[in-house]
């Protein structure tokens, strides 16, 4: 595959992923698909911005230079939606779960740098 497909895989991937998070977080907690409450909710949220964080950061795999602004733009993301969730019955911001979000897009970002180094210069 060429270079140039993983920029469009990566951002396209990241969109959506981006809106997925977004509608789940803002759900009332009796809206949230079961197995969401049986999972720990860090180990969620890490999760979330770990996938986003990646698929960031491999839309910009080719160019073998990180964007630190789409890792800040991951992060403000986060931030906006715990901030937004007292708006929804049920939800709260805590940040314990802004924490989780940057833990998960540093893991996602890491691991993402580790496969594109592997991909790109064998």
């Amino acid at each position: 595959m060429p270079k140039f497909y993983w920029k469009y895989l990566g951002n396209t991937t990241a969109a959506l992923w981006a809106a997925v998070v977004s509608f789940f977080s803002l759900q009332t907690r009796e809206d949230l698909p079961q197995i969401f409450l049986s999972v720990t909710d860090l180990f969620l949220h890490a999760g979330a911005y770990a996938g986003l964080a990646f698929a960031l950061a491999i839309g910009r795999a080719q160019s073998n230079v990180w964007s630190w602004r789409r890792l800040f733009a991951a992060f403000a993301v986060g931030t906006a939606l715990e901030v937004l969730q007292p708006l929804i019955a049920g939800r709260f911001f805590d940040w314990m779960d802004v924490l989780a979000n940057a833990a998960g897009i540093f893991l996602g970002t890491v691991l993402a740098s580790f496969l594109t180094r592997r991909i790109f210069n064998p």
